[in-house]
């Protein structure tokens, strides 16, 4: 393997570990800001259990500070305020499935009752265009003949919801271009300035200055923190690509 191509892999694999690791440390520390006991009773308010939550779990897998304590007496607190009438009525008005499961058996005829009703305001076909610009996602949660108007206006919304997407994430990809673009040039002159001074050192025999030598490593870090920071925009506008791509085929399926 010729040395070059040897340096670039080495440089590859160095960043490759960096970003893994700096993504590590930012779960850790939303792991360790988290409110548990929200993060539980936001859970509970979903209609889900702290078992299917990816993020709870991401942290525990990873055995990052979990406030089990405050994450279970939140869950219970949200299990009691999902089953309140209200409160399962807006979940049905919301597009939402109801679980019956966390509520009591003797109030369920009335909880899906009141679910019943707020479905049946959800499933208007006005309610379809603004949930659908407002970015929802619909579950197939109507029925009948209120399912096909609720589904002609929703995708409408949807559409126009998609379009805006799209065009942020465009302006995003090229402002991070142009991002891409100034690091460059300041990699490009520091890596100039990196490669007269070390010539001048040559010629002058002061390689061994302390002061040299810190001059010289000081650029070569420079140099290492603009090739992370263009290596992770670059993996940003490739996401982003990606997102617009799938946004896209999701357009010509509405």
């Amino acid at each position: 393997m010729k040395f070059k191509t040897f340096l670039q892999l080495a440089l590859w694999l160095s960043m490759s570990t960096l970003l893994n690791s700096c993504s590590s440390c930012g779960l850790k520390a939303q792991c360790e800001k988290t409110n548990w006991y929200q993060m539980g009773f936001d859970i509970a308010q979903r209609g889900e259990r702290i078992s299917n939550d990816n993020f709870t779990q991401s942290c525990r897998k990873e055995d990052y500070e979990v406030n089990e304590g405050q994450l279970d007496v939140g869950f219970k607190a949200g299990m009691a305020h999902y089953c309140l009438p209200d409160v399962v009525f807006a979940t049905g008005k919301k597009g939402q499935f109801f679980t019956n499961e966390f509520c009591d058996p003797a109030e369920l005829k009335m909880l899906t009752q009141k679910h019943k009703e707020g479905v049946q305001e959800f499933c208007q076909p006005n309610s379809g265009y603004s949930f659908g610009a407002q970015g929802g996602v619909y579950n197939q949660i109507c029925k009948g003949d209120k399912e096909s108007q609720f589904l002609s206006e929703y995708g409408r919304g949807r559409k126009k919801y998609l379009q805006n997407v799209i065009y942020e994430n465009e302006n995003t990809i090229s402002e991070t271009q142009r991002d891409i673009q100034r690091l460059e040039g300041n990699k490009y002159r520091t890596q100039s300035e990196l490669n007269s001074l070390s010539l001048q050192g040559h010629f002058a025999g002061n390689q061994a200055n302390p002061e040299f030598q810190n001059r010289l490593r000081d650029l070569e870090s420079s140099i290492r923190s603009y090739e992370y920071s263009i290596t992770s925009k670059q993996q940003q506008i490739d996401q982003l690509r990606e997102s617009n791509k799938k946004l896209r085929i999701e357009m010509q399926g509405l």
